[in-house]
Order: structure tokens, then C-alpha cells, then sequence
């Protein structure tokens, strides 16, 4: 309390609301804080083959086999190719197996600058 003044008064004129003085602007300036925590801990439990979903003509070209599989997961360095469990006549990712690297030939002027823009993204 301030010396001189009583709660009551203290109440009157701020009302019910605590102050606090490490956050002069409010809670408000956590939330970037808190969201920013929370996407770097998401981050660290993906393994890095999982951020996309491709279908189409280029699973055959990357997979390069002669096996019809309908879609892959696919991160910066590695994919992960699903298997059909005919028990339930559905193709499943297994998430608990290790992540396929790509081939060699794949890699052109678009993906080392893909690569560059990534890791100056992680720089900056």
C-alpha cells in the first residue's frame, strides 16, 4: 500500500484490477511471445519429412518405382512413403519409421535456391 492511503481507496479509484508492473503494456505483449514458444516447441517434434503432401506425376518421379503409391510426405531433405493395409483397404503413414532421402538427380537451380531462401530464413 501506499503509505497515506487505505484499500479502499486504492479500490475506488483503480477499481478490481490488479496492477502489474513488468508488463507496462498489458498481458497483450505475450501473446507474440507465447505463440512464438509454442511453433518452436511444434517444430522440434517434426522429424522434417512431413510438411507437405504431393500427389501426381512426381511421387513416380522422386519414388522412381515401379509400384503405384497415390501420394508422399515430403520435408527439405527426406519423404516418407505410405503402405496400403489391405485390412482396411486404405494406404497409411507410418510416422515411427525413418524418413527416405531424396535422390540426387532432384536437385536443380529451384531447390538450392529453395535451400538458400531456407537457411537465411532460419538465419534472419
Amino acid at each position: 500500500l501506499v503509505p497515506g492511503t487505505t484499500s479502499i481507496n486504492i479500490e475506488r479509484e483503480f477499481g478490481n484490477m490488479p496492477s502489474c508492473r513488468l508488463l507496462p503494456h498489458g498481458a497483450y505483449s505475450l501473446f507474440p511471445t507465447v505463440f512464438c514458444s509454442i511453433a518452436w516447441l511444434a517444430s522440434l517434434s517434426q522429424d522434417g519429412c512431413d510438411y507437405s503432401r504431393i500427389t501426381g506425376q512426381a511421387v513416380q518421379d522422386i519414388t522412381q518405382s515401379s509400384s503405384p503409391v497415390p501420394f508422399l510426405e515430403i520435408g527439405f531433405v527426406a519423404y516418407r512413403a505410405p503402405t496400403f493395409n489391405a485390412a482396411v483397404n486404405v494406404w497409411e503413414v507410418a510416422y515411427t519409421g525413418q524418413c527416405n532421402r531424396f535422390p540426387d538427380d532432384l536437385e536443380d537451380s529451384y531447390w538450392r535456391a529453395a535451400k538458400a531462401f531456407a537457411f537465411g530464413a532460419l538465419v534472419l
